[in-house]
């Protein structure tokens, strides 16, 4: 019979030899920390199962296969379709991988395989051995598999140190297989390679986490230069308006003097036309908040060149407590992100409105959208083509209500086909006085 530790230390490595994969080629559902435990439970479960049944062939097989499946629909963002396809490849690689080991190992030494299964030196060598090609056999298929941008793809020279672990443990291998060590030292090899082997994987799993992280951050910069640069926009823009709009202001005192002194009927008609064409100079929003009205003046210009209806009420609030390079971030998102799925929709509209609820300064962003939005839990998912560099817009959006003690939430209406966005903004804390 298997001896357990054994096999719940194969099932866990094959866990992390999982997890490795799922997250290399699908988004994870959660922290890693909970997916791992998550698929310690599961590949334990299976364990148990093995030890049940005496780890029989057929049933190890379909254990292994269903734990993978149940693994990455739990844990990672894939279809169903698509975690069944990755869990029939990994069962019959490893179960290709296993019979070619053995078989190779038989002929090298001249042994049967199965003879080593009583002697648990042995048999952990052998196992090690098969994980390691297994493992090294599943990163070579993720960097065909992945779906991601190029950088998420592992680095050639990165492989020299899985390949090269897996030249040891062979040679540990021979080592043992000679008969010429004290069960004693065979063990401590045993254990050596098993150090080896989790070496690797920590290797790989971490290197993966310090990749997402770093392009994560990359990510993060990238939104905030774009930001300023926005913000800065915002102020040329507005420098501009101030001056078109006292260039309008005066060309129609001027041209109300003109009018005084004009006795033509034709002159008049005319005068009116130059000042009705002057009128649409004017800022679209009074709210009194300059950055607001920018803003503002801004996505209804953009609005009426994409074809979309965009319908605003700020006159209850103007979010003057709000910083310019804050409104930039939270209602530049909100906009962007509305005018995108509106401009896909049947109805093509938007409407903003703000409003004071208590303490709190209230802003409702609404927009027309055919199709359901995806979500996981409370967060949106982004169905842009590369997701992992978008859908950051309602993240940034919360990074910044933190510093106002803010929140948002989201809501789809199917009926209507509307999607809508409510923030709520508290004080802002340069505002506070100190008591």
């Amino acid at each position: 019979m298997l001896n357990p530790v054994v096999s719940f230390s194969i099932y866990f490595l094959e866990m992390l030899i999982s997890y490795l994969f799922f997250s290399r080629v699908s988004d994870r559902k959660g922290p890693p920390w909970r997916i791992l435990l998550i698929g310690a439970l599961c590949f334990g479960a299976a364990s148990a199962a093995n030890l049940l049944y005496s780890n029989t062939v057929w049933i190890n097989l379909i254990s292994f296969c269903l734990v993978n499946l149940v693994f990455g629909l739990l844990c990672f963002r894939v279809k169903a379709s698509t975690a069944a396809f990755y869990s029939l490849i990994l069962t019959a690689l490893m179960t290709a991988l296993e019979v070619i080991v053995s078989f190779l190992l038989s002929s090298f030494l001249g042994n049967v395989v199965t003879d080593y299964n009583s002697n648990v030196v042995f048999l952990i060598l052998l196992v090690i051995i098969n994980k390691s090609l297994y493992f090294f056999t599943c990163l070579i298929l993720t960097n065909f598999l992945v779906k991601k941008a190029p950088q998420f793809r592992l680095p050639l020279g990165l492989y020299a140190y899985p390949a090269g672990v897996f030249v040891c443990l062979a040679l540990i291998w021979y080592i043992c297989a000679q008969q010429t060590l004290s069960y004693h030292g065979q063990f401590l090899l045993a254990i050596v390679s098993m150090i080896l082997f989790a070496s690797t994987i920590i290797l790989f799993i971490t290197y993966q986490h310090s990749q997402e992280r770093e392009n994560e951050l990359l990510l993060v910069k990238s939104r905030f230069e774009q930001l300023e640069t926005e913000r800065s926009y915002y102020e040329i823009l507005e420098h501009q308006n101030r001056q078109l709009m006292t260039y309008a202001h005066d060309a129609k005192n001027h041209l109300a003097a003109i009018k005084n002194l004009n006795t033509d009927a034709r002159v008049d008609r005319y005068i009116e036309k130059m000042s009705e064409q002057l009128s649409r100079y004017a800022r679209h929003c009074h709210s009194g908040n300059p950055g607001l009205d920018v803003m503002i003046n801004k996505y209804v210009t953009t609005c009426q060149l994409r074809g979309i209806r965009f319908e605003y009420d700020v006159k209850l609030c103007n979010l003057s407590l709000v910083e310019d390079f804050d409104l930039v971030a939270i209602l530049g998102n909100l906009l962007d992100n509305a005018l995108t799925a509106a401009e896909q929709s049947q109805a093509k509209e938007v409407y903003l409105a703000t409003a004071l609820r208590n303490s709190y300064q209230v802003i409702v962003v609404e927009n027309s959208c055919d199709i359901p939005p995806v979500s996981s839990g409370d967060r949106l998912i982004s169905t842009k083509k590369d997701s992992r560099f978008h859908g950051f817009g309602l993240t940034s959006v919360g990074k910044t209500l933190e510093k106002y003690q803010g929140d948002f939430h989201w809501d789809y209406d199917a009926a209507r086909q509307k999607f809508a966005v409510t923030v709520m903004v508290g004080k802002n804390p340069n505002c506070l006085v100190a008591t």
